[in-house]
């Protein structure tokens, strides 16, 4: 069945569920229901909006088995993919990487814009542009191309298995162990969202929640006309998806990460006419509970059960009703932080934070596009090549014609 015949299928099935869901909301349900709803009403800068939804109401699973459409490189290998077993079940995650060493990365044999290390393996790193993908799997101490297709480059990642994702145009590319393969997502809007596939379209907010077992994106509901938030997670590398909806549209930045027990802690920065607020989604155990908390500006990471900002932290569920400052920084700080990371970075210089307090780093930060890998290894893109901070500069000069 194609997606345009599936799509009224889909429609009436969702809306079944949320009736069905309407009635057996409970108060707490609605009361986080109402709030979200008040898009410009004034509300107190302290509070906090928090509600529950079953996935058995909230998502839907669509078996889409769509053909492979690109295989590159070596033959097909015999055994299941990394990241499932024998019988295409999600396979345990692997322990964790938190050391490397702080090398010199290679320079690359066209320009990036963008670095992502692993948020689960301090070997595995991910540099590119709009066209390629260059991919590191010892640390940094060299690339290999993968994953050339059709479309823009949106988002790359890693799941806790080493397996490549991104993001290019419509459609999800994988590149496990060999094996190179590209789905779509029928239930998100990876494509141009309100205007088809002109040019002058404004491409959707789209992101791929790394880090756990599951393919998981983050993203708009599949109606062109809406802005609301959706988390698609498949556990069979895409051959079926399971979608939450986030009772929110996006309009600012989506973080997060996936945890090794398949733990998804997703925060979206919701912006209206009066206040920016965090929306924090943790999806556990088929459940979504949302948790809506005002932020101090646009800039924030969600690191276990803490949320920080640039200069604030708080608790994902404080009795306190304000964001504690970090101690430490300088009086008039702009710092901001890194995503999935307790780093944070102003200008050159970059910070630790622990318990609340700011400790200097002795890294000398410079480029654009930082981030900060499990080994405590602070990334960034200097002269269209991939960096390391040092302690001291890098030295390279910039050719503006580069």
């Amino acid at each position: 069945m194609s997606e345009e015949e599936l799509r009224p299928s889909l429609i009436r099935r969702r809306r079944r569920r949320l009736g069905l869901a309407v009635a057996l909301a409970i108060p707490t349900q609605l009361a986080g229901t109402v709030a979200l709803l008040a898009y410009c009403t004034p509300r107190p800068r302290t509070a906090t909006y928090v509600f529950t939804t079953q996935a058995v109401h909230s998502s839907i699973v669509i078996p889409f088995a769509t053909p492979i459409l690109s295989t590159v490189g070596v033959p097909q290998a015999p055994g299941p993919a990394p990241g499932l077993t024998a019988g295409g079940r999600r396979a345990s995650c692997p322990p964790p990487r938190t050391e490397a060493p702080r090398i010199i990365p290679p320079e690359l044999d066209e320009p990036i814009e963008n670095v992502q290390p692993a948020v689960s393996n301090a070997g595995w790193i991910a540099a590119w542009n709009t066209e390629h993908v260059f991919v590191s799997t010892d640390a940094g101490a060299s690339f290999s191309r993968v994953l050339d297709g059709p479309g823009a480059v949106r988002d790359v990642d890693f799941d806790c298995h080493g397996n490549v994702i991104v993001l290019r145009g419509a459609l999800v590319g994988m590149r496990s162990g060999p094996r190179e393969h590209w789905r779509s997502i029928p239930g998100v809007q990876l494509a141009d969202k309100k205007y088809g596939v002109s040019d002058e379209s404004e491409p959707p907010h789209v992101s791929i929640i790394g880090g756990g077992p599951d393919l998981a994106v983050a993203g708009h509901e599949i109606d062109h006309d809406s802005d609301k938030a959706r988390l698609a997670v498949s556990e069979d590398l895409g051959e079926s998806w399971r979608y939450y909806d986030l009772h929110s549209s996006v309009e600012g930045p989506m973080i997060g990460r996936q945890r090794e027990d398949g733990r998804i802690d997703l925060g979206v920065i919701v912006v209206d006419c009066r206040s920016e607020d965090l929306l924090w989604v943790r999806v556990e155990n088929g459940v979504a509970e949302h948790l809506m908390q005002w932020i101090p500006g646009m800039n924030a990471s969600l690191s276990g059960d803490l949320a920080l900002t640039g200069t604030q932290w708080r608790r994902r569920r404080s009795d306190e009703e304000d964001w504690t400052p970090i101690t430490g920084l300088p009086a008039d700080s702009r710092a901001s932080v890194l995503e999935n990371s307790t780093i944070l970075v102003e200008d050159t210089v970059a910070y630790k934070v622990s318990h609340g307090r700011a400790r200097k780093l002795p890294w000398r930060i410079e480029g654009s596009g930082i981030a900060a890998d499990p080994a405590g290894r602070i990334w960034s893109v200097v002269c269209g090549q991939p960096w390391i901070a040092q302690r001291t500069p890098s030295g390279r000069t910039c050719d503006d014609a580069q």
